[in-house]
């Protein structure tokens, strides 16, 4: 039988995915939440992510409403030319997306007034949103580009459907300026390499600790012009054409433009936006209007009794995973023994023959009383169905453990239940393949998996995990 060896890994690609553990390390900062004792008390600012099934969506949608008026991000959005113009959000017809199953946007559109009355609005070349991220960060979302879109007698009104451009994003209370694009409404390969551009930064500057910290040198202007009143042409609506040359445009039907709003916003290069909302991509309709979710691990469910805070932790440690594998595809360095356990998880979470729930129960500790007398304490902080794959964390470890020490148990946890499915799921080549990689969890004699209970079972999944997966688990939880 071939003797079982560890993925040796050059010292190269290990530079490279020393860096991918710092990123790594970020996200899953990003989303922890306490899950320690004080947890168990309810704090009312602790929600679940915003969605269109939420049971209270009005009311948080009328707490993101209050919040904008209270925090005057309204005078953040006048024009600075005219005060005939005045943008304010589309209250009434919020548009909600939610990202890697824990971050939520609502977009709404900017209407306009002049000289204090509504009127309808035909953009061209851009259009205006108001973007809630998480339903406390606020952003002056625009989408635009460059293209001209009307002669002097027609207009064809901008869409964000299968959008091919850019989106400016300003924070409305940092300042802060982020550019994204799309190409037919997917982020494009230019933006996603912005990650590797990123890697290589944080490599040449070590006082770098972050990859947000960069020169700001980019700067995008746009003039925003409008005919301030209705041209016969126009189909009933004011036109307002953006421009990011800044270009005076010829008259609508005679209806000459004015310059109502120009802007300079400073962007930085090499910026990553964390979890980049998805514009419209011709998927139509539905609760989400133009804009359509993006959820990436839908088969681990929560039980309904378990504390909030173990969702993000379980998002943290996907969505971590999921960044890391898509760097090493950037970095071309696919086979590699730092995204072992990173795939595993992603199988785990997008298998499709199998859902697991990840719970929480009281396991009591067992007292052990060594040869002389003393005795210690044996602590078990999790628990896994050999034959469901479903988790139970332990309340007393959740109780007094540190987040990273919980995370660090879960994904221990899942690495068992990758090994349940994996065993007992998988059929043809991919069956072959789990083999291969796992021969501990399989009989040296037959080849089959050892049944869920084989007494040893518990035993041959650890040293498994000791001889594959050990040093990605560990990038994982860094």
């Amino acid at each position: 039988m071939k003797k079982l060896n560890a993925v040796s890994i050059n010292r190269k690609n290990e530079g490279k995915f020393k860096l991918v553990k710092v990123f790594t390390l970020l996200l899953i900062v990003l989303i922890l939440s306490h899950c320690s004792k004080d947890s168990l008390i309810k704090d009312p600012g602790i929600t679940t992510t915003l969605s269109t099934n939420s049971p209270d969506l009005q009311a948080r949608l009328e707490a993101i409403k209050k919040s904008f008026y209270q925090e005057k991000l309204d005078e953040k959005i006048k024009p600075k030319k005219t005060d005939r113009l005045l943008w304010y959000p589309d209250w009434e017809n919020p548009k909600i997306q939610v990202v890697n199953d824990s971050v939520s946007y609502v977009f709404y559109e900017f209407l306009g007034k002049v000289d204090g009355k509504n009127v309808n609005v035909k953009s061209t070349n851009g259009k205006l949103f108001l973007m809630v991220k998480n339903e406390k960060d606020f952003y002056k979302a625009f989408y635009y580009n460059g293209s001209d879109a009307r002669s002097d007698r027609e207009i064809k009104e901008f869409s964000i459907d299968h959008f091919t451009g850019n989106l400016l994003l300003s924070s409305l209370q940092n300042g802060q300026n982020y550019l994204l694009d799309y190409t037919n409404g997917q982020l494009s390969d230019s933006y996603l390499k912005k990650g590797v551009l990123a890697v290589k930064k944080l490599q040449s500057n070590k006082g770098i600790i972050s990859y947000w910290q960069e020169n700001c040198q980019s700067i995008v202007r746009n003039c925003t012009y409008s005919t301030l009143s209705v041209p016969p042409c126009a189909g009933g609506g004011i036109v307002v054409t953006f421009s990011a040359d800044c270009q005076w445009p010829q008259a609508m039907c005679g209806y000459p433009f004015s310059l109502t709003d120009s802007d300079e916003a400073v962007v930085c290069e090499n910026v990553w936006f964390p979890d980049p909302p998805d514009p419209g991509n011709g998927t139509g309709g539905g609760d989400s209007g133009e804009f359509s979710p993006v959820v990436i691990d839908p088969l681990i469910t929560m039980e309904p009794t378990t504390r909030p805070c173990l969702e993000s932790l379980k998002n943290g440690i996907v969505n971590a995973a999921q960044f890391s594998v898509t760097m090493a595809n950037l970095l071309k360095q696919v086979n590699n023994d730092h995204t072992k356990a990173q795939n595993a998880v992603l199988a785990l979470a997008n298998n499709t023959d199998r859902t697991i729930t990840i719970g929480e129960k009281n396991i009591p500790y067992e007292t052990i009383t060594n040869p002389d007398g003393s005795t210690i304490a044996k602590e078990t902080h999790g628990e896994t169905n050999p034959i469901t794959g479903n988790i139970k964390l332990n309340t007393i470890t959740m109780n007094e453990a540190s987040d990273l020490a919980i995370a660090a148990t879960l994904i221990h946890e899942m690495m068992h239940s990758y090994f349940v499915w994996g065993a007992n799921n998988l059929s043809g080549e991919e069956a072959m393949a789990f083999s291969d990689l796992n021969r501990y969890l399989f009989s040296q004699e037959t080849g089959a998996a050892y049944p869920y209970n084989y007494p040893e079972l518990g035993a041959m999944q650890h040293m498994q995990m000791a001889e594959t997966y050990v040093n990605s688990m560990a990038n994982l939880k860094v």
